[in-house]
This record gives structure tokens, C-alpha cells and sequence, in this order.
């Protein structure tokens, strides 16, 4: 299985809207890759770093899973454009897009 996973860096000035990604966002998220063979979506929002007194190094981080790598990269080619410009309506971030290949 392969995983494409999108990092929301924690800065200064940086907000991030996790009920307007939970609800609206995700929505479209299934609505677009479900059809093309996403298998599994993930949101995890920071809530510290490794010291419970620190903030998260990311404010989200979310991961789409596919059976290949071929059918994510269709997938992502055909909606990036939808997906991407929904960005503005949840962070004032752009996320750092990672492909990884899924061991266990």
C-alpha cells in the first residue's frame, strides 16, 4: 500500500481550522479519491511535542492510503486542483506533501 501524507508545520501567525477540515474538507475528500480507490483517510491534530509543555512541531497532519502508488498519484492528479484550493478555507498554511510506501 502506498500513503501520501500532507504536514502542517507549526509557525508563528499559523491557524488551522479543524472543524471546518473534519467536516467540509473531509467531505470532499471522500467524495473525489473514494471513487479512484482511496482505501483510508487519517486526521491527527498536534497537541504538543515529545515535552507536554511544548507545541506540536505540526498542527495536522492527514494521510490518504491507496493500494498503489499509480492509483494515488491518478487520484491526486484528477482532483489536486479542488483539493489544494480548498486549502485556504481551513489554514493560512501550504501543506508539505511526503509519498511513502506503508511497511506494517
Amino acid at each position: 500500500m502506498i500513503k501520501m501524507i500532507a504536514f502542517y508545520h507549526n509557525k508563528p501567525g499559523a491557524w488551522f481550522n479543524h472543524e471546518y477540515y473534519a467536516g467540509k474538507h473531509a467531505d470532499m475528500v471522500h467524495r473525489l479519491l473514494k471513487p479512484m480507490g482511496l482505501i483510508k483517510f487519517e486526521v491527527s491534530q498536534g497537541t504538543s511535542g515529545l515535552d507536554p509543555k511544548s507545541p506540536p512541531p505540526y498542527l495536522t497532519v492527514a494521510s490518504v492510503t491507496f493500494e498503489t502508488e499509480k492509483a494515488l498519484r491518478t487520484a491526486f492528479d484528477k482532483h489536486k486542483d479542488e483539493l489544494l484550493a480548498d486549502v485556504p478555507n481551513f489554514t493560512n498554511l501550504q501543506p508539505e506533501l511526503q509519498i511513502c510506501k506503508v511497511l506494517l
